[in-house]
């Protein structure tokens, strides 16, 4: 749904603009549907921050970890979607069908993914390998996202303390070793955070060459006088 661009600036609003120090700017390049690896990389990062926080002291609360997590959840969530968006980009340039990928918008599932991840990597010829013990194929990845949607299928349990139905978002004494969790995290994270970026890299030189190859035809047909033709 297009956003209004031009948002009055009310002086008692929480979201205005300042003169000083401090402003954010959201959508300044006005092409956010390119924007989910970036977002995702803001995520991971607090993710991380938070993560640091929590060890940075001789205690901590268990709920601490709640937004670590889902912060990880999220950024994992967003680098797939980025990766399934730039290969339905580069499907477009190479003339082929495109992924259905208008419903990545409105679901946060993991697993429906997986199938159009694969497709993109096919795109570019590229094999799943990642240098990672329980990683290194898209068959271990997969078993990842099906562990954390077994506990966190819709991107909720770790935000609420209930579901939807007043249940408990998880069984009694609910137990994660919170360094071992984000250190494999971040190698996933990380890897597919490069892959966004060699995409967007293979997108540029595909549209170069799409580009060149229009130029040359042009060129050859003004030399043949197609030019002249109706």
């Amino acid at each position: 749904m297009k956003q209004p661009t031009d948002r009055p600036q009310d002086t008692h609003s929480l979201f205005r603009s300042s003169p000083s120090y401090g402003n954010i700017v959201l959508n300044f390049q006005e092409v956010a549907d390119s924007e989910f690896g970036v977002y995702a990389h803001a995520f991971h990062e607090a993710g991380q921050a938070l993560f640091e926080r929590m060890f940075d002291k001789a205690g901590y609360n268990d709920l601490e970890g709640c937004p670590i997590i889902f912060l990880y959840r999220h950024s994992l969530e967003l680098y797939l979607k980025a990766i399934v968006l730039r290969g339905d980009t580069l499907m477009q340039v190479s003339g082929k069908k495109l992924l259905a990928h208008r419903r990545l918008f409105q679901k946060h599932s993991l697993l429906p993914l997986l199938p159009l991840l694969k497709e993109t990597f096919a795109i570019v010829g590229w094999t799943w390998d990642l240098e990672v013990e329980g990683r290194q194929t898209f068959d271990e990845v997969e078993e990842l996202l099906r562990d954390f949607e077994s506990v966190d299928l819709g991107s909720y349990a770790f935000r609420y303390p209930v579901d939807t139905k007043g249940n408990p978002s998880f069984p009694a004494h609910f137990m994660v070793h919170m360094p071992t969790f984000c250190k494999r995290m971040d190698a996933l994270l990380e890897s597919l955070e490069a892959t966004v970026m060699g995409l967007e890299v293979t997108e540029d030189r595909m549209l170069e060459a799409a580009y060149a190859t229009q130029a040359d035809l042009e060129e050859l047909n003004e030399a043949l006088g197609y030019e002249d033709w109706e």
